[in-house]
């Protein structure tokens, strides 16, 4: 399938009064996977189709490589970042709830985070229209972080078909002269 280079940068110098999630002065984005545009929860991991099919064991070699794909690209490894700095994302729904919006350790809001971020290549294995979303920045109406990635099944040019044709012709002609020459010793 084809190949695309997920990459992005966000800011550590945003002006102050930008009004936004997360630590003061910092942007971040990740990218989840959303049912469409008019929703801004992500999918359960179950229903996943961008990366992987949702669907696959999750002992199963796919199944294991999606969700830690789908897993980097939500919470962009932050949880290392984190440890390097001396902190811990929270383990509980209780401790993330009790963080302040600027707290460095806050991996709700992607604070962990470093403001770039390289997902680098992702092959895309499966056609369709696949609705995505950042999820930090889209707790206030005036913003929408959102777009589509449409993936379409490989066309062949009318050479490249040719040329399928004529190799196929000349393989099948091949194989029938060495069977004949196989049959006449």
């Amino acid at each position: 399938g084809d190949l695309i280079h997920f990459q992005w940068g966000g800011s550590d110098a945003n002006a102050q009064g930008n009004n936004g999630n997360g630590r003061a002065g910092t942007d971040r984005s990740n990218l989840v996977q959303i049912s469409g545009r008019g929703v801004v929860k992500p999918i359960p991991i179950e229903e996943h189709t961008l990366f992987f099919d949702g669907t696959a064991s999750a002992d199963s070699e796919e199944g294991k490589e999606g969700r830690e794909l789908v897993k980097k690209f939500a919470f962009l490894n932050q949880h290392a970042y984190a440890e390097k700095a001396g902190n811990a994302c929270p383990t509980t729904v209780a401790e993330a709830q009790d963080q302040d919006d600027d707290d460095d350790d806050n991996c709700e809001q992607l604070n962990a985070a470093p403001a770039y971020f390289d997902g680098g290549l992702v092959e895309m294995r499966t056609s369709g229209e696949f609705h995505i979303a950042s999820t930090r920045n889209n707790d206030y109406t005036n913003r929408s972080h959102k777009a589509a990635i449409i993936v379409h099944g490989r066309v062949f040019r009318w050479w490249e078909v040719l040329l399928m044709v004529a190799g196929s012709v000349a393989a099948a002609f091949g194989i029938v002269m060495i069977g004949t020459a196989a049959y006449a010793l």
